[in-house]
């Protein structure tokens, strides 16, 4: 392992390890790029294109109603174009939050699908809202939604992972509240204003949607789940594995994973390390997954005493190696994120603490 950068403000900063192999990687440089954002932007997140571009998403608020927009970058990271995904209707009310946004996934066919979270009509509640997914086949000109969940109930459904699924399939996966709305919420009264106000447990779900707006395959991975930690997913030739933060009987909060063969079934979840994080209510702090080639990186934060850790192991499509301790500490606050680095590496992101910070 090689520390790539360490910035050194006094408090809480970004970190950036390499887990690299015997092959030097070249060292990261950061430049600051324009881009055509609002004032009120937030919620950004970023995806490859096929010609080497990226295409950024986030969205902005005034007032009452919201949008959410993209730009086209060129490989240098210049912006070709931008434009408009979607904005709020008068009589809709879009659920943004800053652990729970939009992200957007380029298919194999080069269709662009992207979603947004919007409120029940059905219920007061502020965490019951729904998915729905938007897609455009001409590269960001026209766009085209469709509800995601359909289920029916007024619950939370959110924290979203989207991937190219052949063709023109995208496959989603997302955290799912069918079995957690509480009465009260069901007839459309508030609820204590917390994700984790539910009656029962949240579920792992996923469903492939293809250009026509066709949902097939909807599969329940897990029963039981944390409430509001973020999912990831990659795919691993015909495969794709997807992990998350589950949540046992006795309030263990520990990371697993799960996998998809080509027929579209899910092995059964697994650990991607027993950490026995003991923890009564959602940390807001789900793991991140990268791939690069063959092999595999998971990346997540537990808690052991008053430490928060940020853990990683390398793996393949069978399960993960040995647990490497990133970083610990008590101002560390995770957030982690990874992808595939150079030739033969990995390059992890999180928000750490300064070593030499003494307040």
């Amino acid at each position: 392992m090689a520390v790539v950068d360490r910035c050194t403000a006094r408090r809480l900063l970004a970190c950036a390890l390499l887990i690299a192999s015997s092959v030097a990687e070249s060292a990261l440089t950061v430049t600051p790029l324009s881009t055509p954002s609002g004032a009120n932007a937030a919620q950004p997140a970023l995806a490859a294109d096929r010609d080497g571009g990226f295409i950024l998403t986030w969205q902005e608020k005034s007032g009452d109603s919201a949008s959410l927009r993209f730009a086209k970058l060129d490989p240098a990271g210049k912006v070709q174009r931008s434009g408009l995904i979607a904005a709020s209707a008068p009589d809709q009310s879009w659920f943004i939050n800053w652990a729970d946004f939009p992200s957007l996934s380029v298919l194999d066919n080069g269709d662009w699908v992207s979603f947004w979270l919007q409120k029940s009509a059905a219920s007061a509640s502020p965490y019951a809202y729904d998915i729905y997914l938007t897609r455009s086949t001409d590269q960001g000109r026209q766009w085209s939604a469709r509800l995601l969940n359909g289920d029916g109930t007024a619950s939370e459904h959110g924290f979203v992972s989207l991937l190219p699924a052949g063709g023109d399939q995208v496959l989603a996966l997302w955290l799912d509240g069918r079995h957690s709305a509480s009465p009260e919420i069901a007839k459309g009264e508030a609820a204590a204003d917390d994700h984790a106000s539910h009656a029962g447990a949240m579920s792992l779900r996923s469903a492939l949607v293809d250009r026509l707006g066709r949902s097939t395959q909807e599969t329940e991975i897990d029963a039981r789940t944390c409430d509001c930690c973020n999912t990831d997913a990659v795919r691993i030739g015909d495969q794709t594995m997807v992990v998350y933060r589950d949540r046992s009987e006795d309030e263990i909060r520990d990371t697993r994973f799960s996998v998809r063969d080509p027929r579209g079934h899910w092995s059964a979840p697994q650990l991607v390390h027993a950490d026995h994080w003991r923890i009564a209510g959602c940390p807001v702090n789900g793991p991140a997954l990268a791939v690069h080639g063959k092999r595999l990186l998971g990346v997540w934060v537990t808690m052991q005493g008053e430490q928060l850790q940020v853990r990683a192991a390398l793996g393949d499509r069978s399960g993960f190696g040995p647990m490497i301790e990133i970083e610990s500490g008590t101002e560390t606050q995770g957030r982690v994120d990874a992808a595939a680095f150079g030739n033969q590496s990995f390059l992890l992101s999180w928000l750490g603490a300064d070593a030499s910070d003494s307040g």
